[in-house]
């Protein structure tokens, strides 16, 4: 444990070793006292050992600097907390970037800009947030898959594909936002798709679908490139679609969400074999 970091006036006199800066100040350099145990709160230890007087000979220049990056990672972490909560709920184009910025409690009217740059970074900084879960998610499933031995190659990618994002659909706020988002950005064309495959978890499942694909010189090569491509989008406007009904006030769905991941999971077998030739 790391001693006490004395935050006021008073505390600072009882400590020989304080920087006198300190004393005058009330505090770390010139943040207020009240600023600084907030942010203590939030990232104590490390806020802690970039201050005290014993690891650096001046350790209020560096805690300015850390309050500030603190403070600025926090902002941008209230923004998407607020984000998420309304995309979770409303549809996309209702929700307005003036409307997450008082949900975050921001008074600067150009937060989101200011820290995230436009709103599309904004939106790829939310996808960001969830690209480790999901992730993981996948990898844990193939393991259990690849340990099971009950399914062919094009099974084991449908269901690494459809089951962790079906997870996502009766997940947490974030993860259902996640899903309306990502449903969202796949039709905008003007964002990378290599930044946005990795962003949604395809990484993981490359070797899966280049086996699916094959070589340039097979017969339907391209059909399956295109199918390959097309099915993340589908599964992701399959669960998008499902999360905004389950929003909707009195709506009644036609099959139970049981149901629905198995109907996923055929219809996405479907799109991938029917009338494609198949790598032999």
């Amino acid at each position: 444990m790391l001693p006490d970091l004395p935050l006021t006036a008073s505390d600072a006199r009882a400590d020989d070793e304080v920087d006198p800066v300190e004393t005058r100040r009330g505090g770390i350099g010139r943040v207020p006292v009240d600023v600084v145990e907030q942010v203590c709160d939030h990232r104590g230890d490390m806020l802690a050992a970039v201050a005290h007087r014993r690891s650096f000979a001046h350790p209020w220049r560096y805690a300015v600097g850390s309050v500030t990056l603190v403070a600025t990672e926090r902002t941008q972490e209230l923004l998407i907390d607020a984000a998420e909560s309304l995309y979770a709920e409303r549809p996309f184009g209702e929700v307005t970037v003036a409307e997450i910025i008082d949900a975050a409690g921001h008074r600067n009217r150009s937060a989101v800009q200011y820290h995230f740059g436009t709103q599309r970074d904004f939106l790829l900084a939310l996808l960001r947030r969830h690209e480790v879960t999901l992730t993981a998610k996948r990898a844990e499933l193939l393991a259990e898959l690849d340990t099971a031995g009950r399914y062919d190659a094009i099974e084991r990618l449908v269901h690494v594909l459809v089951l962790p994002l079906s997870e996502f659909v009766n997940g947490s706020c974030g993860e259902r936002a996640y899903l309306r988002v990502a449903s969202q950005l796949s039709r905008d064309l003007s964002v990378p798709r290599e930044e946005f495959s990795a962003l949604i978890g395809e990484p993981i499942m490359m070797s899966m679908f280049s086996a699916y694909i094959g070589d340039a010189d097979e017969p339907g090569f391209a059909q399956r490139v295109h199918r390959s491509f097309q099915t993340t989008f589908n599964v992701l406007n399959l669960m998008s679609d499902r999360v905004a009904r389950s929003a909707s006030p009195g709506h009644r769905f036609a099959l139970e969400f049981d149901e629905f991941v198995e109907d996923s999971l055929a219809v996405t077998q479907a799109y991938l074999t029917a009338g494609v030739t198949l790598r032999r």
